[in-house]
């Protein structure tokens, strides 16, 4: 029986190793941050790494991903330190969720806090809100499109639907947790029929394969063609964008 923690570690450290750079902070993404993996689900190991100093020290653009999809069920792959300052500095999704994973895998604690700390001063609701709604309209087209829907479909909406009224009701990170986003909208809801209608999803999910489907659900469909309907219509979102010496100076204390 395959041993997947010890895998990623000895990936991890073969990284390490054959491109000379420290991994910051690895962790895992997707279904099993989230609360909702299969027992078939894979294994979406990600990462932020940093070169040595003099690395950095070129003229000329150098490669600023490691990818090492390993079979079908590891995943592992990740961003240079730069890159990933850029991407904070756009407020990106899928880097803020990096950040607070709750599965982590390997840490540099003090780099670490660093990174915490870009995320803090990058975060921005307006491009978090239009990174969740397209994600959540992509996932909910996918179900329209048939009778029959993933199980994980569902869950692919729902999530960034959620993510969105977190965003526009509290105005911080979301959670990576589905479970405490459900907790958040349904403790002020009395629509008890949705609620219902998700949990018995969740328990579906957590016992069936990937692939798995069902019939389209008229209460999940309307409660998300509700939602959908919101945030579409919604006011435009503004907001400040973070200031670029900050990002920069917070890039060098890595070194």
């Amino acid at each position: 029986m395959r041993n997947i923690q010890a895998e990623i570690q000895e990936e991890l450290d073969r990284i390490e190793k054959t491109r000379d750079v420290e991994i910051i902070h690895a962790i895992e993404s997707g279904s099993r941050a989230w609360g909702f993996a299969s027992p078939d689900s894979d294994y979406d190991v990600r990462f932020v790494y940093a070169h040595k100093r003099d690395w950095y020290l070129s003229v000329f653009a150098k490669k600023d991903v490691i990818e090492r999809p390993c079979d079908e069920v590891l995943d592992i792959s990740g961003w240079d330190l730069k890159k990933a300052c850029g991407l904070f500095k756009k407020s990106n999704g899928a880097l803020l969720e990096w950040i607070q994973s709750p599965i982590v895998y390997r840490q540099v604690p003090e780099k670490y806090e660093l990174l915490k700390e870009l995320a803090n001063c990058c975060f921005r609701v307006a491009p978090l809100f239009f990174h969740y709604r397209a994600m959540f309209k992509s996932s909910f087209m996918k179900i329209q499109e048939t009778g029959e829907a993933k199980l994980k479909t569902y869950l692919y909406a729902l999530r960034p639907a959620f993510c969105c009224d977190w965003l526009l009701k509290r105005r911080t990170m979301p959670p990576v947790e589905f479970f405490k986003l459900a907790e958040f909208i349904f403790q002020a809801s009395e629509n008890n029929e949705f609620e219902q209608e998700l949990h018995v999803l969740l328990n579906r999910k957590g016992n069936a394969k990937e692939s798995e489907t069902m019939p389209r659900s008229p209460v999940l469909d309307a409660n998300l063609e509700k939602m959908l309907d919101q945030f579409e219509n919604y006011p435009p979102l503004v907001d400040k964008g973070p200031d670029s010496q900050d990002i920069e100076q917070l890039f060098r204390k890595f070194f």
